[in-house]
């Protein structure tokens, strides 16, 4: 079975809830299982026009083509050389 979690945008905020042990919810942690939705914090400095999320891991675009990605790493899910979890969101080199 497969961790279940959703992003959803309001304006150009993020907010997540779901399953979160891969780090995909975008809040730094490797909490269980958040009911109601949280904003991802991380990105608020950014206004986000695009979002996408695998199975357990997430991506962002802001208004300036800055690529964002969080959570499972494993098998290239990030598109980084790393097999770990992301847990703390950060820019892709351009």
């Amino acid at each position: 079975m497969h961790p279940l979690f959703t992003i959803i945008q309001d304006q150009e905020r993020l907010w997540s809830l779901g399953e979160g042990m891969m780090g995909q919810l975008g809040h730094g942690t490797k909490i269980f299982r958040e009911k109601l939705p949280v904003q991802v914090r991380d990105l608020n400095a950014h206004k986000i026009v695009k979002y996408a999320c695998g199975e357990n891991h997430a991506f962002a675009i802001n208004d300036q083509d800055e690529l964002f990605g969080w959570g499972e790493a494993n098998y290239g899910k990030l598109g980084i050389n790393i097999d770990k979890k992301r847990l703390k969101i950060l820019p892709f080199a351009s």
